[in-house]
């Protein structure tokens, strides 16, 4: 369904949206829905394949998007569409993904499928936006990091989850967990995205080291860097990122590669996998009210894999 939704009449569009296919990806926010849409032991709907697709696009088309924002240069180990085709391009297919997963979404002749959706492209919005607003402020508190991620990332898997048990119609208890689970393995699925930042090599993790960082983003591990950091370290880390140029130019690398080292050193990256574990725990908590089935030992299997990758 991905590969027939994506076909398009202007060559560029169809041109771009194989390279993002071909890139591979995890697929875990489709993987996510079509999941919870059978913990009640459903038969195949096709109704799941048109949300589960349309959550993909969703999120791709949030990447593209960012990939500008942020001038990233790498994603998926890759080239970034915008660094090939150019920003204005870029954003415009950006455009047509979303366009494409309302036309799915309205597919599935449901309102209150509709209503879920409408909200987390807004709540998304803000959290890219409230994310701009905090970069390279040092000051930004453990709360308001937890704010932007719950929207620009866990409101996406929250969506996923509650869209696919509403069309399974699920118990509102059920529909309800399955909801709070894809929260929590949406936030602690941020929070090991942003170690990975400062702990993984690029060639697995399919992006550049210290990213973050280099685009004065504040993330847990420079937050909890900052919390523990002696007042030296402290101060160099303030000193880069009131240096870091909003383009993410990475000009000095050195005093870059210093900034990750002090991140790492101070416990920001354990720090940062250990409340991702947390979490992860709540998650699987919430599983307790969902039916046994294969669907709910693989959800809980996908939530211990988000503590494992390692890209």
């Amino acid at each position: 369904m991905i590969q027939a939704s994506l076909q398009s009449d202007v060559p560029l569009i169809a041109e771009i949206n194989a390279y993002l296919i071909n890139s591979g990806g995890k697929r875990l926010r489709p993987l996510i829905a079509l999941l919870c849409g059978q913990v009640m032991g459903s038969a195949d709907d096709a109704r799941q394949h048109k949300l589960a697709t349309a959550v993909e696009f969703l999120h791709n088309a949030t990447l593209l998007h960012d990939d500008v924002v942020d001038s990233s240069n790498l994603r998926r180990g890759r080239k970034t569409t915008h660094t090939v085709w150019g920003n204005a391009t870029s954003i415009l297919v950006g455009d047509f993904l979303i366009s494409r997963s309302l036309q799915l979404l309205t597919q599935i002749d449901s309102m209150p499928i509709l209503r879920v959706f409408a909200e987390t492209t807004n709540l998304i919005a803000e959290g890219e936006v409230l994310q701009l607003l905090h970069c390279k402020n040092p000051e930004t508190s453990l709360a308001q990091y937890q704010e932007v991620i719950k929207r620009k990332t866990a409101a996406m898997f929250e969506a996923a989850a509650r869209g696919a048990a509403m069309i399974a119609n699920c118990p509102s208890a059920v529909v309800t967990a399955l909801s709070a689970f894809a929260t929590h393995l949406g936030n602690a699925f941020q929070m090991v995205d942003d170690a990975l930042d400062y702990g993984s090599s690029s060639e697995p993790l399919g992006k550049n080291i210290g990213d973050d960082l280099a685009e004065g983003k504040i993330t847990l591990p420079l937050l909890l860097a900052l919390q523990q950091a002696d007042p030296n370290d402290a101060a160099f880390l303030r000193k880069l990122l009131s240096n870091t140029p909003s383009t993410g130019d990475q000009s000095d690398k050195s005093s870059l590669l210093q900034g990750v080292h002090i991140v790492r050193n101070c416990g920001g990256v354990t720090g940062t996998l250990h409340l991702a574990a947390q979490e992860i725990n709540h998650a699987l908590s919430q599983l307790s009210v969902v039916p046994p089935s294969p669907s709910t030992t693989a959800l809980a299997q996908l939530a211990h894999f988000t503590l494992q990758r390692q890209q």
